[in-house]
């Protein structure tokens, strides 16, 4: 990394190279993450739901309370997805992704998460 941290790779001055070549799997190449055209069933929806809690319990460096109230508004949209309830499934992971979102400023893998939150939503059809 250079001395400010701008860049991951320097190469440093007046260097030259042939012919650089890429191999094996590149993101935007190879693959594109994106909202998949298959829909969810619901006990998915549910085991996604219970795969992003665990995730969420383990955000190391994440406020406590933040933690609880991103972790609480999944396990609520659990239970309206085990109910049927999808206006306040799709209410309820708005409000988990936007505590998401909130953290991201601090903690990049928050990030990650409320994207994943957000994929779900539109997985749902529940873009609120």
């Amino acid at each position: 990394m250079d001395p400010q941290g701008q860049t991951g790779i320097t190469f440093g001055s007046n260097n030259r190279f042939g012919n650089v070549t890429v191999s094996g799997t590149v993101a935007g190449r190879d693959v594109h993450i994106g909202p998949s055209t298959e829909s969810l069933t619901p006990q998915q929806v549910i085991e996604l739901i219970r795969s992003l809690q665990d995730e969420v319990d383990g955000l190391d460096g994440a406020p406590a309370g933040d933690r609880e109230d991103a972790r609480d508004e999944l396990d609520k949209a659990r239970r309206a997805a085990e109910e049927g309830d999808q206006p306040r499934l799709a209410k309820k992971l708005e409000s988990a992704r936007s505590i998401l979102d909130g953290l991201g400023s601090t903690l990049p893998s928050a990030v990650a998460l409320a994207h994943t939150v957000q994929s779900l939503l539109m997985q749902i059809g529940g873009a609120v």
